[in-house]
């Protein structure tokens, strides 16, 4: 027999297994009977019992500390002071004048204070360029700029409580840019028409401003890029973990484990 038991949070204090966006927590005992047999009993909130498993049964957990597998992920990527990945220059992320875009991802950051924490940015420190930052009352700011007019999307504050979030900004070139927290709207739409274009040939960076300045002490994951406004159908996909892959530019999971690669899994 084979039980797959998928998005489970360890609590290390208490030994408590917390299916990620259900009401129920689990403890994982071992027992051992009069004849020595070895039993793994999963149990609910209410310490009643689910199952039981005898020596000899298969019984795989994926089990960390982070509840991310709500979302199908494997993994994060923690970026701390001077960490960054950059992202050769490419067309598909350049958005003109007219073209609408929408720019997702996961994150966990924790209050810093004072400062900015630039998230992604496709630019070189100045104009024209895109940029998707937090600031220091823990509000998210998609920024976009043509050298001559700008305009700041921005959600409502207080993200910066240590806590794993969706956040999805959609871009409408003759209309509005509005965030998306958990799938709900967050701050106000705000009219960004007046942007005009906005390609810059630069990387694109996550993590900091052009390697150079506002690096982010965050968690980040799961960063997509369409180029356009995403429907609603599609942003509830993002958020159970199935992105939709239609006018999607750029998708890194990083799910690689450690190394100094990031795959953009688009098509």
């Amino acid at each position: 027999m084979t039980i797959n038991y998928w998005g489970a949070c360890v609590d290390p204090a208490g030994d408590d297994y917390t299916v990620a966006g259900e009401a129920m927590t689990c403890r994982l005992t071992r027992k051992v009977n009069s004849s020595s047999t070895f039993y793994l009993e999963v149990d609910n909130k209410d310490a009643a019992k689910i199952d039981t498993y005898t020596n000899g049964d298969k019984i795989d957990f994926h089990v960390g500390i982070e509840p991310l597998y709500q979302w199908g992920s494997l993994s994060a990527l923690s970026f701390t002071t001077n960490d960054d990945i950059s992202v050769n220059h490419h067309a598909s992320l350049d958005f003109g004048s007219a073209t609408d875009f929408t720019v997702a991802f996961r994150f966990k950051v924790a209050a810093f204070g004072s400062g900015t924490y630039e998230l992604v940015s496709k630019s070189d420190g100045s104009a024209p360029d895109w940029r998707i930052r937090m600031d220091s009352d823990g509000a998210l700011d998609a920024e976009l700029d043509d050298g001559v007019n700008s305009v700041t999307v921005t959600s409502a504050s207080g993200l910066d409580d240590n806590k794993w979030r969706t956040a999805i900004v959609t871009l409408d070139r003759d209309g509005n840019g509005q965030w998306y927290i958990g799938n709900v709207a967050s701050g106000d739409a705000t009219a960004i028409s007046t942007v005009g274009d906005i390609d810059d040939g630069q990387k694109l960076y996550i993590g900091s401003l052009n390697h150079a300045t506002n690096f982010a002490t965050a968690k980040l994951d799961e960063i997509c890029v369409w180029s356009e406004v995403i429907s609603s159908d599609d942003r509830a996909a993002y958020e159970s973990g199935s992105p939709d892959t239609t006018n999607l530019q750029a998708y890194w999971d990083f799910d690689e484990g450690y190394g100094s690669t990031a795959t953009d899994e688009s098509t």
